[in-house]
């Protein structure tokens, strides 16, 4: 009999954050095979709005409880702060400077006071990681205390291996070194990657297929959607102007999902114009409930080049049955789907968004129905507990 791995998944945020990288995780934690696996999820303390309940994470996720990293308050601003933090999405010196402190004082935040976590993390065979910073603060030390013995591999969740500035060079060169493989979501941000070895490999994020299927829908009127974060890199703010000029709004409605800084923008519009219907926040297991009672997703992401490697929105609009039109910055993501016409990128200007609003509108039958006849492609290839083998097999590989 094999021996199990002790395998440890760390994030720089609190669990119940419940964005992409945190659903990611969760789902992991769900389907990884226990017999193979003795499995610790790590989070922090670092949380600007909570999208999970603990109740949610532990009856959807089958997560009891998390080892907790603490974190000075400070860095909640990581989250928080929009002109230097992690929501920003320019690119300068004064927000290198920003994280290169936070780095700091998460370095000594860990290994001073966190020092029974620490403990816990160096019995770990492998350790998964979902972000560059993580490898200043804890992937070098860790590897440097065991003299390479615990096996890491980077997450490309949140950060890829491209040359922006110096820092990003320096953090490239570092992965290279000190990690042993890589975990990339698709072949597009594979190909751009600076870093590809014999270790890297490419697994998809999934979908929970027994709770995102298509149904029949209780609204009549066709329904265009959008669920994600409110920010502006999401594409948010093109989708309302082109929903302004869309001509057929007496027989349609937007529905959006999501909480962010643009809440009151959104609200603002919903209030203004015809047929948008703003949700806010959404529990997890009311979100299926809101794909099937839509007919088409529209997310005009910003795409890779903002730090959008996947979308997993994409994928559970497709298992509910949503033809879907998304952002050109993503192409290369979901070229297969577009390739069996489900799926169509869209440049970002809302006159753009707008025609192919109109064409999903004018051809709703026909598209609805080649992504029903795609449910079984979805299954096979994207369902979590599929994806969950396939990640299995490639950590057991080091």
């Amino acid at each position: 009999m094999e021996k199990k791995i002790n395998l440890s998944m760390v994030i720089e945020t609190d669990i119940l954050y419940g964005g992409g990288t945190e659903k990611t995780i969760l789902f992991y934690n769900k389907y990884l095979n226990r017999k193979d696996f003795n499995l610790t999820i790590f989070d922090t303390n670092i949380i600007d709005k909570k999208r999970l309940e603990p109740e949610e994470v532990k009856k959807i996720f089958d997560l009891e409880k998390t080892e907790k990293i603490y974190f000075p308050s400070i860095l909640k601003s990581l989250l928080t702060e929009k002109k230097w933090g992690v929501s920003s999405q320019k690119r300068s010196i004064s927000k290198d400077l920003f994280l290169l402190y936070s780095i700091l004082l998460k370095f000594f935040s860990l290994h001073l006071f966190n020092r029974k976590k620490l403990n816990i993390l160096k019995k770990s065979d492998i350790i998964y990681v979902v972000s560059d910073y993580q490898i200043f603060y804890l992937v070098i030390p860790l590897k440097i205390c065991s003299r390479g013995k615990i096996k890491v591999i980077f997450g490309t969740h949140n950060y890829l291996p491209i040359e922006r500035r110096v820092l990003n060079r320096i953090e490239n060169k570092l992965i290279e070194k000190f990690t042993d493989s890589i975990h990339y979501t698709s072949p597009a941000i594979f190909s751009i990657s600076k870093i590809k070895r014999k270790n890297d490999f490419i697994v998809p994020s999934g979908v929970d297929t027994e709770k995102f299927y298509p149904a029949e829908k209780k609204n009549k009127k066709i329904c265009y959607l959008f669920v994600g974060r409110l920010v502006e890199y999401k594409g948010i703010l093109e989708l309302l102007e082109a929903w302004k000029i869309f001509p057929y709004k007496n027989n349609a409605e937007l529905h959006i999902v999501g909480t962010g800084e643009l809440e009151s923008i959104i609200s603002d519009y919903s209030q203004k114009l015809e047929g948008i219907k703003y949700h806010g926040f959404v529990r997890e297991q009311d979100l299926p409930e809101i794909y099937r009672n839509c007919d088409i997703l529209v997310f005009p992401t910003y795409g890779i080049k903002h730090d959008e490697y996947f979308g997993l929105v994409v994928i559970e609009a497709l298992s509910s049955g949503n033809y879907v039109i998304v952002g050109e910055g993503m192409r290369g993501v979901f070229d297969y789907f577009e390739k069996e016409g489900v799926l169509e990128y869209t440049p970002l200007s809302p006159e753009e968004i707008n025609k192919r609003m109109v064409n999903a509108y004018k051809n709703l039958e026909v598209l609805k129905e080649r992504v029903i006849k795609m449910r079984n492609y979805i299954i096979e290839n994207y369902d979590w507990r599929s994806i969950s083998l396939k990640f299995s097999e490639k950590i057991r590989g080091l």
